[in-house]
């Protein structure tokens, strides 16, 4: 943490040997340094001060860049999440938002695309490619997360109408460390092929990969030939139709109850040292609590609260979690606590 005027800020530093891949290409720290510095330039162009609308398209290697610009930039930002499927002009203007780019390979996405106007991007186009690979630009890959920085983002809408939850880049910032000294370590080779719409991927897997191992690899095209080279993966039910190798150090889960079912799919491809499951929600980024599932009868622990920035506590048995900021959310899950286990 900066002590500047008594602000907090947490720095992030991409290291100068680590590799991204994405489409069979190993892109280095001078090559994502590049994409950085196109990105920033372009994010920099976008007059006034509304914040700028991301809609996540998939996971690409200027999808990254991209968002490693928006945190360099220090603009506030949304992430437009289950509203951003359809991006539009209205969406602009209802938002308040300077500016909405779309961000990954919309050919493999369900977005839908009003039109491109000035206002209205997308990053994974030829144009920017091209551009992006004639840039003479570079920045440093160090990157800042403070509490001048306003992020937004929607919740998903699972327990009612989406709705915005403001927090600042600096708290979300403690979650990712969090996530880097629980889950990662330097040698990881990190295979992860979801999207990147919610914001807890980014602090239990995106970020935490690009900021602590050794590679991350973007594989929703190339799975079958990166997975067997993977020590760490983020896994979901929703990626069940997706093969596993035969050994892994790590799978980090969430977002849901984890079944039986799904965790006897993993365990009859792959033998893993680490299943950690994840729980954490939007408006209080994970990792919160956590649990290491080794075998069937391991879904029926609790919980082990390991996020010491938030405060919990049960309030007619539904779990109520106070952030660093001191923002309270008393949320629909509902639950019982006995020193720091949790079962809900």
């Amino acid at each position: 943490p900066d002590s500047r005027d008594n602000a907090m800020e947490n720095t992030f530093r991409i290291r100068d040997d680590f590799v991204l891949r994405y489409k069979q290409r190993n892109y280095t720290y001078q090559d994502i340094s590049q994409a950085v510095s196109y990105w920033l330039t372009q994010i920099n162009a976008v007059t006034g001060t509304d914040p700028i609308g991301i809609a996540y398209a998939t996971l690409s290697f200027s999808s990254i860049a991209f968002l490693l610009a928006l945190y360099k930039s220090q603009r506030p930002f949304t992430h437009l999440g289950v509203i951003g499927k359809e991006v539009t002009e209205k969406l602009l203007h209802d938002q308040q938002l300077g500016s909405i780019f779309v961000v990954g390979d919309l050919f493999h996405s369900n977005i839908k695309l009003d039109y491109i106007t000035n206002q209205l991007h997308h990053t994974d186009t030829w144009d920017h490619a091209y551009n992006c690979a004639s840039w003479t630009g570079s920045e440093e890959l160090v990157i800042p997360f403070t509490d001048s920085q306003i992020i937004n983002a929607f919740t998903s809408g699972s327990t009612g109408k989406p709705s915005a939850v403001a927090m600042t880049s600096y708290i979300e910032s403690l979650s990712i460390q969090l996530a880097m000294d629980s889950f990662f370590i330097d040698d990881d080779y990190c295979v992860f092929a979801h999207g990147m719409s919610h914001m807890g991927v980014h602090t239990t897997a995106i970020l935490p990969g690009l900021f602590k191992a050794r590679v991350v690899s973007i594989a929703d095209h190339t799975w079958d030939e990166e997975m067997v080279h993977a020590t760490h993966i983020q896994f979901f039910s929703t990626m069940n139709f997706l093969q596993l190798p035969k050994q892994l150090r790590v799978i980090t889960t969430g977002g849901n109850s984890l079944k039986s079912m799904f965790l006897e799919q993993i365990q009859l491809q792959c033998s893993v040292e680490n299943i950690y499951d994840i729980y954490g929600l939007t408006e209080c980024l994970p990792p919160l609590a956590v649990r290491n599932v080794q075998s069937i009868s391991d879904l029926n622990k609790p919980f082990t609260w390991v996020n010491n920035n938030y405060q919990i506590e049960i309030q007619d048995s539904r779990i109520k979690i106070t952030r660093p900021d001191g923002a309270v959310f008393l949320t629909s899950d509902r639950g019982s606590l006995s020193n720091n286990q949790l079962t809900f």
